[in-house]
């Protein structure tokens, strides 16, 4: 399989005026929140739908220092007792993100990347966004909304609806082989969605209103991106994620950890990129044990999956007030990610990048602002 990039590259850079993916950096990739596939199997879906996938970790501007040498430095900060150092190594296994933020270890953690003057990069999957996007895609076509905020909106407003009533969504789902939609079916799952649109209690009666005008386009729509596709399955791997920074970043050099799936579907499809008729090979994946930078990623994307998922699970009042709560080595740790974050998005607005409902990101929006 060959990928010509050169177009969507060019495209890519008109579109931001900005150049900043020509650069030549050093990635390193790790994952969290990895289930392989998405689909629904007996009215329930194979993995929590309220969850995300981060794939990312460090990046350098130029080529980091010798592995040994910041193994040394790390445990000036953190002593390790194990062969590998992983997220749960520093984090514990807690899914309490407030909790995680009490950690001595991560204190540590945070402050020898402070200190290093790390810079991060990573892509963030929210699973429940990507399962219900294609819906309003679909009837874009038919419409033709060209402003990008207001079909972002849009999306956003149905993800809400479904987020209300995620614990019916798989049977609901399942019901039309979703995202495998048939023609004689289709007037019945768009009076499903406006349904729940209906009886929503987190939008308002605006909102509902804008939302429904765009449903209301559907029945005279062909609905492309959900029919015609495997029944059931929602995502059946995650390799254009693994390619999109390679494809973008062509001039860089990219660390993964191994993944099997990802390298045998590379390997089956024999897989090259090309721009302006020069293949590029810049890409490896390794084992992790090996790799310093690829087990400090690991913590990293670990770290960040922790934190989105609180960010979903909480409102903006509830966000407020935990802040105010917190105890002063939870507001350290906080503010030290945060830090890191926002300096990572200044040094290239590529490095962070978000497949999530913008009610999502201006959760994560607004503490960057107070940082």
């Amino acid at each position: 399989m060959i990928m010509n990039v050169t177009k969507e590259r060019e495209e890519l850079k008109t579109l931001y005026n900005s150049s900043e993916i020509d650069n030549k950096y050093y990635f390193y990739y790790d994952g969290s929140g990895n289930i392989r596939k998405l689909y629904i199997d007996k009215n329930c879906f194979n993995a929590e739908i309220c969850d995300y996938f981060v794939l990312g970790g460090l990046v350098f501007t130029k080529k980091p220092e010798e592995q040994v040498i910041i193994r040394e430095k790390f445990q000036k900060y953190i002593q390790l007792s194990t062969e590998e150092l992983k997220c749960n190594y520093i984090c514990t296994k807690t899914r309490n993100f407030l909790d995680v933020l009490k950690q001595e270890k991560l204190n540590k953690f945070l402050c020898f990347c402070l200190e290093q003057n790390f810079i991060i990069h990573y892509k963030v999957l929210n699973f429940l966004y990507w399962s219900i996007v294609d819906v309003i895609d679909s009837i874009n076509v038919e419409i033709g909304v060209n402003d990008k905020n207001i079909l972002d909106n849009i999306k956003t407003l149905l993800y809400l609806v479904c987020k209300e009533n995620y614990k019916q969504l798989a049977s609901f789902f399942s019901q039309y082989n979703y995202p495998n939609l048939k023609e004689n079916r289709k007037s019945e799952f768009l009076k499903g969605i406006i349904s729940f649109t209906k009886k929503s209690k987190t939008l308002n009666d605006s909102e509902k209103a804008n939302l429904l005008q765009f449903l209301e386009n559907g029945f005279a729509s062909e609905l492309i991106f959900i029919k015609n596709n495997p029944d059931n399955i929602l995502l059946n791997d995650f390799l254009n994620f693994y390619m999109d920074g390679i494809e973008k970043f062509l001039n860089s050099f990219h660390v993964f950890d191994e993944e099997n799936e990802i390298q045998n579907i590379i390997k089956s499809c024999d897989f090259k990129i090309i721009e302006n008729n020069s293949v590029f090979d810049n890409y490896v994946f390794k084992n992790s044990k090996d790799d310093f930078y690829l087990q400090l990623s690991d913590v990293i994307v670990g770290l960040i999956r922790k934190f989105r998922k609180y960010l979903f699970s909480k409102n903006s009042e509830e966000i407020e007030n935990d802040f105010y709560d917190m105890r002063k080595i939870q507001r350290n740790n906080l503010i030290s990610l945060l830090m890191i974050i926002k300096k990572s998005k200044q040094k290239n607005s590529f490095f962070l990048q978000n497949i999530d409902a913008v009610s999502e990101c201006e959760k994560l929006a607004n503490f960057l602002e107070a940082c």
